[in-house]
């Protein structure tokens, strides 16, 4: 029997229903296991949610391209400071290796309670807490976090958001969520840089620096990339176009492009 497209098409739509009915009944059966896991957190937690949307930054960002810096082993090499002057949103240790515009995160465990215990060496920490950037952490666990960091809450439906309003989708991983912030924002075009999504061959995670105690297995990728595929329709209907700047990502549904031929065109 011979398969059409437009079955086809039927077919992932109803696998993408699927995906997304189950994610919600996860998260139904999370909350009941305690606040920590809640999307119902108190208040004073995200205190500072209302305060960062006042700034408009949406006005700031519109329309101008931006950078959002990954930790793929692609960057080993790569000379941070040509960046300078760019609106860019450094992922987790990201900021260690240049002056950010944002510093993102939404791993309370392995990135903040790290850096916040020196796990990461003395300077990290130092360098953190007296950053002129902007830090926003995408607040899954309801953490109090110190050093001016604005937590946002995410979003009531398992989708890319387009305001920031609705706080954010975290796809399973940061440089989702970073990419999700970039698109509220009205950032155009948004480049990403150190998005690889897959290991250098070990079989395990894999990023340009080092430091994390726990590292994953490798196929955690292909989840994370399925979310960023998801992600596509949302972001094409703003306008807003994505180009990933490592033509050897496993992650292939965004335009390749190269960083040497558009370093100096704004």
């Amino acid at each position: 029997m011979m398969i059409t497209t437009r079955s086809k098409g039927i077919d992932e739509a109803i696998k993408r229903k699927m995906r997304t009915v189950k994610v919600l009944k996860n998260w139904d059966e999370l909350k009941k296991m305690g606040p920590q896991y809640s999307r119902d957190f108190p208040v004073q937690a995200y205190k500072t949610h209302e305060e960062l949307c006042k700034m408009n930054l949406n006005v700031t960002w519109k329309d101008k391209r931006c950078f959002v810096i990954g930790g793929g082993p692609s960057l080993r090499g790569f000379d941070f400071s040509s960046l300078k002057g760019e609106h860019t949103i450094a992922v987790n240790r990201a900021f260690e290796y240049l002056s950010s515009t944002i510093i993102f995160f939404m791993d309370n465990e392995t990135f903040y309670k790290e850096l916040m215990s020196g796990q990461f060496g003395k300077k990290a920490k130092e360098r953190f807490i007296g950053s002129k950037a902007l830090k926003i952490s995408l607040n899954i666990e309801g953490a109090r976090y110190e050093y001016g960091v604005y937590s946002v809450p995410m979003s009531k439906d398992p989708q890319m958001t387009t305001d920031l309003k609705d706080g954010l989708f975290e796809g399973d991983n940061s440089g989702y969520a970073a990419l999700n912030l970039a698109v509220c924002l009205g950032a155009n075009p948004i480049y990403l840089l150190g998005f690889d999504m897959k290991s250098n061959g070990t079989g395990k995670q894999s990023w340009f620096h080092s430091g994390y105690r726990s590292v994953g297995k490798d196929y955690v990728y292909k989840k994370w990339i399925r979310y960023f595929e998801e992600a596509v329709p949302i972001i094409d209907s703003l306008g807003i176009k994505v180009i990933n700047l490592n033509p050897d990502s496993a992650l292939r549904c965004f335009e390749f492009g190269e960083f040497e031929k558009i370093k100096d065109s704004k």
